[in-house]
């Protein structure tokens, strides 16, 4: 038979265990819990207290759907959308026997178990190929150098360059800024999120990129984010750059290649 989420008691603040528990703003993130303890909640979660004919953790389930989900994104707007336990109350869902809602949120149960565990497997296989990938290239640079032949980092680059200070933003108004989310993990610009500043003519120039410049990470609070580094292509030689990043730009006898895989080298980290 169809029935509301209206079943659930009421809109309540303080929250006891077992409640259902949504987010109200940017519901397209799909927030929603199951509380495991007594407490309060504020303004921004819907707290749903299940009536004896639904269990919390099927609510849960259907919370998480992409039919509720979409139902919902359809009915806020905004650039800080946020949904009401008004328009929640509305969703109609088939409800099955609560022998059925405890069969779905058990197989729910069991495929976010194993999402879990890939995920966790995948994350173990990134983390263990940088590891091997840092060893290579570390092995590469540094295995055939002699300590006689060292040379100073300053003699590899002509120069080195701190970035503009000014204020960007999406606008879409000035010139293109590369920042710290620009520089990709392989080594080359990310330019699918960019943020625009006013720059006059002397500050163009002053914070311009050639082909072949390296741009590298210099202060951030993640100490694995600091001295990662990309390389500078063609088509990204229209962008300047931020001042949480530095330009190197290498001697005409440096490959920009070889600079880049030195900088990434775990001893140079």
């Amino acid at each position: 038979s169809l029935s509301k989420i209206s079943d659930v008691r009421s809109r309540v603040f303080r929250f006891e265990r077992g409640d259902a528990l949504y987010g109200r703003l940017r519901p397209y993130l799909k927030k929603a819990a199951i509380a495991e303890f007594d407490g309060y909640a504020s303004g921004e979660i819907v707290v749903m207290r299940c009536s004896d004919s639904i269990l919390s953790r099927f609510l849960l389930t259907v919370l998480l759907s992409d039919d509720f989900n979409r139902f919902v994104n359809e009915r806020v707007k905004g650039d800080r959308p946020r949904t009401s336990f008004a328009t929640i109350a509305t969703y109609r869902i088939d409800l099955p026997s609560l022998e059925v809602q405890a069969e779905v949120a058990h197989r729910d149960e069991r495929l976010q178990c194993a999402v879990s565990h890939l995920a966790d497997a995948c994350t173990e296989f990134e983390r263990n190929g940088k590891l091997l990938l840092d060893a290579a290239r570390s092995r590469l640079i540094w295995d055939h150098t002699d300590s006689k032949t060292l040379v100073l980092f300053k003699d590899l680059v002509d120069s080195i360059d701190y970035g503009t200070s000014r204020r960007s933003a999406e606008d879409g108004a000035g010139t293109a800024i590369l920042r710290i989310p620009n520089i990709g993990a392989d080594g080359r610009v990310d330019a699918t999120s960019l943020k625009f500043a006013p720059l006059g003519p002397k500050e163009t120039e002053q914070f311009s990129l050639r082909t072949d410049d390296l741009l590298m990470i210099r202060s951030n609070g993640s100490l694995q984010l600091v001295g990662r580094a990309a390389r500078i292509g063609e088509a990204d030689t229209k962008y300047a750059f931020a001042g949480y990043l530095l330009r190197l730009r290498p001697k005409s006898v440096v490959l920009a290649g070889y600079l880049l895989e030195l900088v990434h080298s775990k001893p140079f980290r």
